[in-house]
């Protein structure tokens, strides 16, 4: 269960979200738009390739290249949940999460592959790419997803709707504290939502 925001509602869950952001406001760049909630402050980083709110409620990718990209914010948290809304695009896309950053080339990825039907998680150290688990899973075009990574020590847990596709231990960068929006390649037609990072 996701923990609810302070102020919000009847109670105060002990855990509140350290970063919250439903991408609501112009089609600006990801960078220049400040999040609902962002306890650091540091607003959106740019890793690699540009990220835009389309103005109707999330984000696309809006440059890219032929290789991973990514745009993370700093949470001051390592071990933390992460979670998101993916939305599918209508091609050979892979989108998800990036997390434990340290910069645009070196961090670790979970994200989902509708054109292979698989889950994945992997790290990049220095912007060479390394895959740590994958598991089959039928996935749909134009389709939306939660995807959440819990986060603890070296313990990876990885989830799709709920559902517990990954579990691993890897301490790439396990200090690192920067999370975010995770893309490969150029998919334009490929949408974030309801990005959460809660301790």
């Amino acid at each position: 269960m996701s923990p609810l925001v302070l102020g919000a509602g009847k109670g105060v869950h002990r855990s509140i979200y350290r970063v919250l952001d439903n991408f609501v406001g112009s089609d600006v760049a990801l960078s220049s738009h400040a999040p609902d909630r962002d306890l650091v402050g540091g607003g959106w980083l740019a890793g690699a390739g540009v990220f835009s709110l389309t103005g109707v409620g999330d984000v696309d990718q809006t440059t890219g290249g032929a290789a991973a990209t990514n745009v993370y914010i700093e949470t001051d948290i390592s071990d933390c949940t992460i979670e998101l809304v993916y939305k599918t695009g209508d091609g050979d896309d892979y989108g998800g999460i990036v997390f434990r950053a340290t910069d645009g080339d070196s961090n670790m990825e979970f994200f989902i592959n509708p054109a292979q039907n698989n889950t994945y998680v992997g790290k990049n150290v220095n912007g060479s790419r390394n895959t740590l688990s994958f598991t089959g899973m039928t996935l749909a075009t134009a389709t939306e997803y939660t995807l959440k990574v819990i986060l603890l020590g070296t313990s990876i847990k990885a989830y799709v709707d709920g559902v517990l596709k990954i579990d691993i231990n890897d301490a790439t960068e396990q200090a690192s504290t920067k999370h975010g929006i995770w893309m490969w390649t150029t998919d334009t037609f490929s949408r974030w939502d309801s990005f959460k990072v809660w301790k």
